[in-house]
């Protein structure tokens, strides 16, 4: 049996292997509107993170809410299930197959979130979702993760996240969770020094939560 009561899941770049697409659609959406990002945010940055720094450097005629809108829905468009990484299936089954309540915790936005485990057939491995929409303030922020042990109504220290990215480490070790970070092919040359396990591949995550 797990020490562990719940399972906290990121979605870009974790669940999915589709950081590119996400990377694709915003350069498209930056061209489009002739605007510039002079810094290079971290992988795993809201859109409203890069908005605030688009703001900073640029007049933007588009609103934010078009702006968004544009990079969603064709990220959405594009994505699916040949997008899911590979062992995160037989994981996400193995979890469920123990009555461990699993959730999403994103910073994409619920809609989104929910759009894309439908095309992929995910949407019935999660209790709850948690987006970027639902907390004052996203990843590296606590807020999100602390959402998510709240709707589980269990304490940080039960439950372990899976995150892809230094920003969603950051995120869940301030809220008190144990992390697993599995990086990417975009996201394996970042320090991640404060993840309490780092794997190559998310197999390992059932030794991790005791699980064979």
């Amino acid at each position: 049996m797990s020490k562990f009561k719940a399972v906290f899941w990121d979605m870009d770049g974790t669940l999915f292997d589709n950081e590119h697409l996400y990377d694709g659609c915003l350069d498209l959406a930056l061209a489009k509107h002739q605007l510039k990002l002079p810094l290079k945010l971290p992988p795993g940055s809201s859109l409203d993170q890069i908005w605030d720094c688009l703001q900073e450097y640029n007049q933007p005629v588009v609103s934010y809410q078009q702006w968004f809108d544009e990079i969603q829905k064709a990220t959405e468009n594009m994505l699916n299930a040949h997008h899911i990484r590979p062992g995160v299936i037989e994981v996400l089954e193995v979890i469920r197959n123990q009555s461990i309540p699993q959730s999403c915790v994103s910073n994409s936005d619920v809609h989104t979130i929910q759009n894309n485990f439908f095309k992929t057939g995910l949407s019935d491995y999660f209790k709850h979702i948690v987006g970027r929409d639902l907390v004052n303030q996203g990843k590296p922020k606590p807020d999100p993760y602390l959402k998510a042990v709240e709707l589980n109504g269990l304490s940080p220290k039960d439950c372990i996240a899976v995150e892809d990215t230094e920003v969603g480490v950051s995120s869940a070790k301030a809220a008190g969770l144990t992390v697993i970070a599995h990086p990417n092919n975009v996201t394996k040359h970042l320090n991640f020094h404060e993840a309490d396990f780092v794997i190559d591949h998310p197999t390992k995550i059932k030794s991790i939560l005791g699980l064979f």
